[in-house]
């Protein structure tokens, strides 16, 4: 009899803390992140023919509203940049830029505002372009 007791106190006591535990996980006590859709697309544009109007745009998901983001990569005023992602706050553009240094290809991976200020580099060249693929910066 005693051992029947002392089990139902045990089991009742791990059935309590499991209810605890699935309380502390309810979606009321997680820190909620915000999942807004910001309903922008960031793409990179060429133009292989004239060279005219080159670089990365910001539009709305319906293609309004597109805007070329001034990005000026110091010392590389005919970089081509590509493979650019949103943060997803939609505030930051993470992209590549390729341009030659000494003859030889420097591709590198830069940051800045979708209005092209704070341009900060992420990853400093001297790796091959096919080692990186900017699958998604978050």
């Amino acid at each position: 009899m005693k051992k029947i007791f002392l089990g139902s106190v045990v089991l009742t006591f791990f059935s309590i803390s499991v209810l605890l535990f699935q309380l502390s996980c309810s979606d009321e006590s997680i820190a909620k992140t915000s999942s807004t859709p910001i309903n922008k697309i960031v793409y990179s544009r060429y133009d292989h023919v004239l060279n005219q109007d080159d670089g990365i745009y910001i539009s709305n998901y319906d293609g309004t509203n597109q805007t070329k983001i001034d990005i000026s990569i110091p010392g590389a005023p005919t970089a081509n940049l590509s493979n650019p992602r949103l943060s997803p706050d939609g505030a930051i553009v993470f992209f590549m830029a390729s341009f030659p240094v000494g003859g030889k290809p420097s591709y590198n991976i830069y940051s800045c505002k979708v209005d092209g200020s704070e341009l900060k580099v992420v990853q400093n060249g001297g790796v091959e372009k096919w080692e990186y693929n900017l699958g998604g910066a978050y």
